[in-house]
């Protein structure tokens, strides 16, 4: 059963995400492994639907310094727009992972979560809320890493992006591993900014595409 205080989270959440907004999102991916490095750049206007990922407008996407061919631009959009389901996050404050966590209340403002499940969408650690049960921050280590990770450990921050709506604004994720004998280590840095709300999904898809 899950903490009272957990349920009123979790509904706070379905209300602070409802709706369609657009926003400006930025990654930059940064990976090295004994004298190897790489820099890979991505930005695109997403467009959530109550909380989730459903369409992307990539601006930028340079891949080790070279700019994305027409397909790989096709693969990152599909990507994106059609995860995989050990791709993304499943939050434990989203009312549809709940069964997939135990939790315990740490504090007044910290509440921590173990994972039932080992795949990279899941982690175990904490997260901190707000007055109004409004998560602020989070930070796990992943129950399962990515090939050649050892280790992967993500942090974030939510905020309210607008008047009653919350989305995460900054994420990083490092991970740490072997590639065969070398040690290396990679850093994702995601930023999100410039929230929009939109009445239905087809006026924010057109101002997407719009010059």
């Amino acid at each position: 059963m899950l903490p009272a205080v957990v349920s009123d989270i979790v509904q706070q959440t379905t209300r602070a995400e409802s709706g369609v907004a657009t926003a400006q999102y930025a990654r930059t991916f940064d990976v090295h492994a004994g004298s190897a490095k790489r820099h890979d750049s991505l930005t695109f206007v997403g467009l959530y639907q109550n909380g989730d990922l459903v369409s992307v407008h990539i601006t930028s996407d340079m891949l080790g310094g070279k700019s994305a061919t027409p397909e790989q631009l096709a693969q990152a959009q599909s990507q994106y727009e059609h995860p995989q389901p050990a791709d993304v996050f499943r939050a434990p404050w989203d009312a549809r992972y709940t069964a997939d966590y135990t939790y315990r209340v740490a504090s007044a403002t910290t509440i921590e979560f173990t994972s039932l499940v080992k795949d990279t969408a899941h982690g175990s650690g904490s997260f901190t809320i707000d007055a109004q049960n409004n998560v602020l921050t989070y930070q796990y280590t992943m129950s399962a890493n990515w090939k050649y990770a050892t280790l992967g450990t993500v942090s974030g921050q939510r905020a309210e992006v607008l008047p009653g709506y919350w989305a995460t604004t900054h994420e990083v994720e490092q991970d740490t591993g072997r590639y065969g004998p070398v040690p290396g280590g990679a850093t994702t840095d995601i930023v999100q900014s410039s929230f929009r709300k939109f009445a239905n999904v087809t006026d924010a898809q057109r101002a997407m595409s719009a010059p």
